[in-house]
């Protein structure tokens, strides 16, 4: 399974995949697009994927 999370760091907002950083955002709702666009994208190529949102309160 493909894992993407949003995250909060130093400088902003990422989005990651398997803990390894794939690319910064602006905002936490782009990373959360871009994060969502990327799960869907696995699942159009029957790829199993989740979005996870971590340490957000």
């Amino acid at each position: 399974m493909i894992v993407f999370e949003v995250v909060k760091d130093a400088n902003g907002w990422a989005v990651r995949r398997d803990r390894t950083m794939m690319m910064p955002a602006s905002c936490r709702d782009a990373a959360v697009a871009a994060a969502e666009r990327m799960v869907n994208a696995c699942a159009r190529h029957g790829q199993i994927a989740q979005l996870h949102m971590v340490g957000l309160s």
